[in-house]
């Protein structure tokens, strides 16, 4: 049975050359690989008026009763199931909170080099809570944010593992999106920064953690948010 973790990343974008570019540029040209994919922004997320945007895969055994779960609870689907020509099952839909999600069956595991997942909805307790009884991840408090960036629930896979993103109520902002939004490691966020803006992207202030991590929130030039994280060294 495969472990119900994020283990696929697709940026769905209106420009693949664009993209392809700018993300090498930031993280090298080895950045691609099976686990993150350059995709085309379907032709329906067009036409409903969604950006480019960042889309990870949680495993799962069973693509449709998932989907069926996430539906019954108040999320939607954001398209039919696909096939892809590996043999992986995936559907892309909304979770009950407005985040965008997909589900997909025949991952691998986890993709190491995204550092954080933050999921952003008005409500980090009742998402926390979905998430951990839908598929068995573990919810904690954290204390490295400060104080004035709203309140975070940490959450691991399950068990005594690692912490590997929070839910926030960051989208109480009017800024903010309700979504989960991807970090990706660097090891100097200041020159990363620099490379978003040079490459057309926009990055909003560094945000110092408590323990000594470094955080940025950033835009692509098509739009997709992600965001890049510098660990203490």
């Amino acid at each position: 049975m495969p472990r119900s973790v994020f283990s696929r990343y697709d940026l769905r974008t209106t420009d693949l050359a664009g993209a392809r570019a700018f993300y090498e540029q930031l993280f090298g040209p080895g950045f691609w690989s099976e686990d993150v994919r350059l995709t085309p922004l379907p032709e329906q997320a067009i036409a409903r008026g969604a950006p480019a945007h960042w889309l990870g895969y949680i495993g799962v055994e069973d693509v449709e009763a998932i989907a069926g779960q996430i539906v019954a609870a108040g999320g939607m689907r954001r398209g039919p199931t696909l096939v892809d020509d590996d043999g992986i099952r995936r559907a892309a839909l909304s979770d009950p909170f407005g985040a965008g999600v997909g589900v997909a069956s025949g991952l691998g595991d986890v993709f190491a080099d995204v550092a954080a997942h933050l999921h952003h909805s008005n409500d980090p307790e009742a998402a926390s809570v979905y998430y951990a009884n839908l598929f068995g991840w573990s919810i904690a408090e954290v204390d490295a944010t400060p104080a004035d960036m709203g309140r975070h629930l940490g959450f691991s896979y399950g068990g005594d593992g690692a912490p590997v993103g929070r839910f926030t109520d960051a989208a109480r902002l009017p800024q903010v999106h309700h979504q989960w939004q991807y970090f990706f490691p660097t090891g100097d966020i200041d020159t990363a920064v620099a490379l978003v803006k040079a490459g057309g992207g926009i990055a909003l202030p560094i945000v110092n953690l408590l323990d000594g991590t470094r955080v940025v929130a950033c835009d692509d030039p098509q739009g997709a948010a992600f965001g890049l994280v510098q660990r203490r060294g």
